[in-house]
């Protein structure tokens, strides 16, 4: 990647930055929106902690020998949300996630296990030269529940705080047909978090989407009624344990 790219996405359409990508081999092609928000032109970006963001693309302009720049950019694809609050730069790995990416076998009891890979041509032997050999280890990113939408924080009258959140999915979850999509985890489970106005931090759990805390309650938790709460929630799978947290202030 030739170009910067900014970070603290506002929303998830960012027509501000533009990518400039060189490939070593290939083509990038321009989708209009509908395809896009199908699925097309998605592309992987490591930013400066190393961390891979997803990123889909409208736009592909042709702009030098095997160098594209990319505009129209769909940010935090994927549940990569996170990552699209940290910059990527001039430089930075770009991988295409077309047909020619195939998820790495070997079952879920390998996850997490360090392997010795040997990555080049499919005709060459593994001794000959131009092989490079490494190890890696097989990640969990991809098992990470994503962050919850539509946060909403109430107090009423009785100053009993109200907290209401929609989870996702990554399994059959694009459907409008039924009324819940799939859990795809073994328990439906949430940690809660509540900061007041003096940094003052305490962790609640919950199995639905939403959780009532009365003012008794709240007063104490914090030794007093707090004015304001920074709240935080994210769905907690047993496997790789919390995922990213949907945040809101009351």
């Amino acid at each position: 990647m030739n170009t910067l790219l900014g970070s603290n996405a506002v929303s998830r359409w960012d027509w501000r930055d533009k990518l400039r990508v060189k490939l070593s081999t290939g083509q990038l092609f321009s989708a209009n929106k509908i395809q896009v928000l199908s699925g097309s032109n998605a592309i992987a970006v490591r930013s400066i902690n190393s961390a891979w963001e997803i990123i889909q693309f409208q736009d592909a302009e042709l702009v030098g020998e095997q160098e594209w720049e990319l505009s129209g950019l769909l940010r935090g694809q994927s549940g990569t949300e996170s990552e699209a609050q940290t910059e990527s730069l001039a430089g930075a790995d770009v991988v295409v996630l077309n047909e020619a990416v195939e998820p790495i076998l070997g079952g879920e009891n390998q996850k997490g296990d360090i392997l010795n890979w040997a990555i080049g041509s499919a005709d060459k032997s593994i001794g000959d030269p131009s092989i490079v050999k490494q190890k890696a280890k097989i990640g969990q990113r991809g098992d990470v529940p994503f962050k919850p939408v539509h946060l909403k924080a109430t107090r009423d009258g009785g100053g009993t705080l109200q907290l209401k959140w929609i989870r996702r999915g990554r399994v059959k979850s694009d459907s409008w047909v039924p009324l819940e999509i799939p859990l795809a985890e073994e328990t439906e489970h949430y940690v809660v978090h509540l900061r007041d106005q003096f940094d003052q931090e305490v962790k609640l759990e919950t199995n639905t989407q939403e959780l009532s805390v009365s003012a008794v309650q709240l007063q104490d938790l914090f030794g007093s009624s707090p004015s304001s709460l920074d709240v935080r929630v994210a769905q907690f799978s047993t496997t790789v344990g919390t995922g990213s947290f949907a945040e809101t202030s009351i």
